[in-house]
């Protein structure tokens, strides 16, 4: 009998130390997160500005508020510019062109109008003065004022680009 109880005892003792083990493993995970940006273009892809009927409009401009909308998303800090694609609209008359700075634009948050040109120009925030990272949309109000003296015609156009930058 005593032999039996110290077997059982054995057998509990050694029971008990086998659950009382524990053995763990470790393991490193790496991530690369490179900076992201996206813009595009989800509303205004193409703005038409049309003076027929509206002849005194030529010297005060017709406005367009959020002409255009973009759509942005970043995970660095970042700016937006804008600027024409070539320094005069093209159509109309080749000896006097319409200037790409007769079009207007301002960040339909507020501000006033700046004319467009080649050169870019802050639409949001600047290379000093970064917008923190985030997704969104920014509307643009647009304004043409062509003047009475630019030649008639019906084929103007003019490109523009806009320019998400974390420079």
């Amino acid at each position: 009998m005593k032999k039996t109880l110290f077997t059982i005892l054995i057998v509990l003792v050694a029971c008990v130390i086998v659950k009382a083990q524990s053995v763990t493993a470790t393991s490193t995970v790496t991530a690369t997160i490179p900076g992201a940006l996206h813009l595009a273009v989800t509303n205004g892809g193409s703005v038409n500005f049309d003076f027929t009927g509206q002849v005194s409009s030529l010297a005060t401009g017709i406005e367009q508020l959020n002409a255009v909308t973009l759509s942005y998303s970043s995970n660095t800090p970042w700016y937006i510019n804008i600027n024409a694609t070539t320094p005069n609209f093209s159509g109309g008359s080749a000896t006097a062109p319409m200037p790409s700075s007769v079009l207007q634009f301002r960040n339909n948050a507020g501000g006033t109008y700046a004319p467009l040109g080649t050169t870019p120009i802050s639409l949001t925030g600047t290379t000093g003065a970064k917008i923190p990272p985030g997704a969104g949309t920014i509307g643009i109000d647009m304004k043409l004022r062509p003047g009475p003296t630019i030649t008639p015609a019906t084929n103007y156009a003019i490109g523009i680009t806009y320019t998400l930058s974390n420079l």
